[in-house]
């Protein structure tokens, strides 16, 4: 049994340099998700990591999620995305195989937050990382929600069919106004449900400039 009052969450966030358009946007958007959270129900643990080619795996926080500093986002370099993940699923699995099984969280969400493609990976194929990404859902019942931004935001999540992830839990946005910031309220909005004891069928959204969500499937059912 795990612990149903407690929730991991694991942020990987794009740092390349294509980010530079969007900077204020995703840094904040951040800041206030991280802010939501820790309002809502139970106690969660973060893990906030970002990457660039010169970086490919920077850990900015690992612990309660109260503690959480406020973050900043330099963007530079390019964007090895499998790279990142690989390692932030591998990270995240062990630090939580080391609790007690009834320690262990009720909710583990795993977050990609990204403006662009993989162009840079040097250690994970797409073959691994969508076979790594379904062996988490299906095993471990790991929430993944890829949050894309800009003109290819669909184009980016197709590299992830077959997952979940592709299929369930990508939300996209134009880039454009505050499109990133809405998307990325929306995201907390639904995992806050999830804390509550909401099930979350499905993330999977498109968002706009003004906030307007259109939505993909169905995605809450009762407690």
């Amino acid at each position: 049994m795990t612990d149903s009052n407690y929730s991991h969450i694991t942020i990987v966030a794009d740092r390349s340099g294509s980010m530079s358009n969007i900077r204020t946007d995703a840094e904040g958007a951040i800041n206030a998700f991280i802010q939501d959270q820790q309002k809502a129900e139970g106690r969660a643990t973060l893990t906030l990591v970002d990457f660039d080619t010169e970086e490919r795996f920077r850990v900015v926080f690992d612990d309660d999620l109260e503690g959480a500093p406020k973050y900043s986002l330099v963007p530079r370099g390019g964007t090895p995305l499998r790279d990142a993940i690989g390692l932030g699923i591998r990270q995240t699995g062990e630090k939580l195989a080391c609790l007690d099984e009834d320690a262990r969280p009720g909710n583990v969400f795993f977050v990609v937050q990204t403006d662009g493609q993989e162009n840079s990976s040097v250690d994970w194929s797409q073959e691994a990382i969508n076979e790594l990404i379904k062996e988490h859902e299906e095993k471990f019942s790991w929430t993944f929600v890829f949050l894309a931004t800009g003109p290819s935001a669909w184009q980016a999540a197709e590299m992830f069919k077959g997952t979940h992830m592709h299929s369930h839990n990508t939300v996209a946005n134009s880039g454009g106004g505050n499109s990133h910031s809405h998307s990325v309220d929306y995201v907390s909005s639904n995992m806050a449900m999830t804390r509550g004891g909401h099930r979350i069928a499905s993330y999977a959204a498109t968002v706009d400039d003004l906030g307007n969500v259109a939505k993909r499937d169905e995605e809450v059912t009762a407690p």
